[in-house]
């Protein structure tokens, strides 16, 4: 990925960034260049290809052993389930304290579910 693929246009249009958003002068590092992370592709994993599933495998093994990231495409996610998901979380978070509690739990009142017959959501 590089920089030129990120669209910063809407930070420059917001009238009040906190200061505190913004890195210190003395504190910046010079640029290496671009960030060219790993792209994986899980279109082989997605359509049951044994090979492109052991394929994504490795490259996110090895993604995140010299990078530590890497980009997914192809990964079968539709399109505003990211923004929808942070919507719901932002709901989540603005309740009251005491309305969140509602949802902790402790190790002993977790329940753990685990199924091996998974089918593709369509």
């Amino acid at each position: 990925m590089n920089s030129s693929d990120v669209n910063f246009s809407l930070l420059q249009s917001q009238p009040n960034i906190p200061p505190e958003f913004f890195w210190p002068e003395n504190d910046l590092t010079p640029s290496e260049g671009d960030l060219n992370l790993p792209i994986i592709d899980m279109s082989g994993f997605l359509n049951g290809d044994e090979a492109e599933t052991q394929r994504a495998a490795k490259a996110v093994r090895e993604a995140c052993m010299t990078h530590g990231t890497f980009l997914v495409i192809n990964h079968g996610f539709k399109s505003g389930l990211a923004e929808k998901t942070l919507d719901i979380s932002s709901l989540f978070f603005g309740l009251p304290k005491d309305e969140k509690l509602k949802a902790y739990r402790t190790p002993e009142r977790s329940a753990l579910v685990s199924s091996n017959n998974l089918s593709k959501c369509e």
